[in-house]
């Protein structure tokens, strides 16, 4: 997969970050510390200008894009202890945060 854009919806109770791209989505979730949840895209790279993208809402502080050799991986650094939902629709991962 190809990360060609990162966008925030954010509401009052709930931030959702969706991830576009092209080619095939495969992610593999790692909780990394109670407040740091980390999304690993094996074979993947980022097409993005930008390696860090804040956030600012009550429950997401900022998104930072990791690009390694064998996989891309998408940090998101909690504010809080939150629940999360990932979802997957053609090319597009929706992953929602929620107390």
């Amino acid at each position: 997969m190809t990360l060609t854009e990162v966008a925030v919806q954010r509401q009052r109770s709930s931030v959702t970050v969706f991830l576009r791209g092209h080619g095939n989505i495969h992610y593999q979730p790692i909780a990394i510390h109670a407040l740091r949840l980390a999304l690993d895209f094996s074979d993947s790279i980022s097409s993005l200008s930008f390696a860090t993208l804040h956030v600012h809402h009550h429950l997401l502080e900022a998104i930072h894009i990791e690009q390694y050799s064998q996989k891309l991986r998408l940090v998101f650094t909690l504010a809080v202890r939150v629940k999360y939902a990932i979802t997957v629709r053609k090319n597009v991962l929706a992953i929602q945060f929620r107390l």
